[in-house]
């Protein structure tokens, strides 16, 4: 049993953790972003631009390893400089060239690059296979 138990429990530390929050710093203020805020996230040289309902968090962090510790069922990566969150997508607007331009609820409007293009579309089966 206590093998079991200890197995169970390294496993369970193997699982990926997700960013639940992130802080942000101005000046001497010091911002707690809950991961549930963020609409959309744009890169900003070193830094990363955390887009929320009316304001901006400016964060040093690199789009990397951000795409790389936000909850996949919630975030997607859309271009080098972009990442959105799914439930903020409202409408794509299919280019020619096999890109996407991805409108969000806020009203902005992003350039989903071929690269993540894929990305989108299997979001968007899944969509269809779950209603």
């Amino acid at each position: 049993e206590f093998r079991r138990v200890l197995f169970r429990s390294l496993l369970e530390d193997q699982r990926p953790r997700y960013l639940a929050r992130f802080v942000a710093r101005t000046g001497t203020r010091i911002h707690v972003v809950q991961q549930e805020q963020v609409m959309w996230i744009a890169a900003a040289g070193d830094y990363a631009e955390l887009h929320t309902r009316g304001s901006v968090h400016l964060i040093r962090e690199t789009m990397d390893a951000l795409a790389q510790n936000l909850e996949p069922s919630q975030f997607i990566r859309v271009h080098r400089s972009t990442i959105v969150r799914f439930d903020q997508i409202l409408e794509l607007l299919v280019r020619d060239n096999g890109e996407f331009d991805v409108k969000l609820r806020d009203g902005s409007q992003h350039r989903c690059s071929r690269t993540y293009a894929k990305a989108i579309d299997d979001w968007l089966r899944s969509e269809l296979l779950d209603s």
